[in-house]
């Protein structure tokens, strides 16, 4: 509880990621982040290792802390105390860590999940592929100073049930040509009355911005005023850089809705609309579009990934060609795992 509520007062839990060698050549910092409570000089802490088993005593140590620093560019500067969130120096573990650990106050606290996959592989994780090739540049230039192998990069999934009430679908494509200049001009607005807008878009143009394309879908215009908000919030913050959105037709092909009315309110479709105004870009497709981006425009523009959201992957597991099922094939060979899906058989025994 300590740890999800990032409590300055609950039991410090902290974990090492890893060790950094300091300009005296022998020792080494200990870095790692602050989940729970406060780490400070002198404190006697449970150093535990990679190894531990809770209720053992093997690789577990009980020592104070030597001393706590923060390290800013090539400045290091002692500190009393860091509370919880921040990453923090601790000198005096490379005693007892050499890669990764756990420093906990907690007599009962299991250590944290190290970074090494089963495979024995050292994964990097990042938000997008950028910031992975300057980490595995840095690695292999800087701090190993030999040849790294390196795999493809794969993609995280989670699986889970799906518990979502309400489902909005959306297709993004740009205005017509002249459609915005109109608009400017005020030879269209939603000053008009909806008849003459109506009209003018039909002879001139496409329909309008925010167009309902849906066929036989019920209590859609109990959302409707849900919907026109979300679109201007999605509208006047897109999702690239904060700014308005100026020339954009959003079509909705499709919704489904919650049988109770009290499931599909303004708290559910507003944030629900502007998340699917806003056109995300899955992780299993950016890659390459780093490469692509500072290609095509001669090195004059680039990408900085953010991670947003978990998001259930549509189609059929039990179709060969779905996507899921792709992605399933890809994991079970990456991992060495039997092809297909694992029978209910094998599970009913354990």
């Amino acid at each position: 509880m300590g740890i999800k509520s990032c409590d300055p007062k609950g039991p410090l839990m902290m974990y090492i990621s890893k060790m950094v060698p300091t300009s005296d050549k022998g020792w080494f910092y200990a870095f790692g982040r602050v989940f729970s409570g406060l780490v400070s000089t002198g404190l006697k802490v449970r150093i535990i290792g990679p190894n531990y088993t809770p209720g053992k005593k093997e690789d577990l140590y009980l020592k104070p802390i030597q001393r706590t620093i923060l390290k800013m560019g090539h400045y290091v500067q002692p500190v009393e105390d860091v509370p919880c969130g921040n990453i923090v120096g601790l000198v005096g573990m490379d005693q007892f860590l050499v890669k990764n650990g756990t420093i906990t106050t907690f007599e009962h606290a299991h250590n944290i999940r190290g970074i090494i996959e089963e495979s024995r592989e050292y994964i990097i994780t990042g938000a997008g592929e950028l910031y992975l090739e300057i980490c595995l540049k840095d690695l292999e230039e800087d701090h190993a100073c030999i040849p790294i192998k390196k795999s493809n990069p794969v993609v995280s999934y989670r699986e889970m049930s799906q518990n979502r009430h309400n489902q909005l679908y959306v297709k993004v494509r740009p205005f017509p040509d002249g459609l915005a200049k109109d608009i400017d001009k005020g030879e269209v607005s939603v000053c008009q009355e909806l008849k003459q807008q109506v009209c003018y878009l039909a002879e001139k143009y496409d329909p309008n911005v925010l167009t309902d394309i849906t066929k036989g879908v019920q209590c859609l215009n109990e959302i409707k005023d849900s919907m026109v908000a979300g679109f201007h919030w999605a509208t006047k913050e897109e999702a690239l850089c904060k700014e308005n959105t100026w020339g954009v037709c959003f079509d909705i092909p499709d919704v489904t809705l919650h049988v109770n009315a009290i499931h599909r309110g303004g708290g559910q479709i507003i944030p629900t609309g502007w998340r699917c105004l806003c056109a995300y870009l899955p992780v299993n497709e950016s890659f390459s579009f780093t490469a692509d981006l500072r290609s095509n425009p001669g090195g004059q523009a680039f990408s900085q990934c953010v991670f947003d959201h978990w998001q259930t992957l549509p189609g059929d597991l039990f179709n060969n060609t779905s996507h899921p099922s792709q992605v399933m094939a890809e994991t079970h060979k990456r991992k060495g795992l039997k092809e297909g899906i694992p029978a209910l058989d094998n599970f009913l025994d354990k």
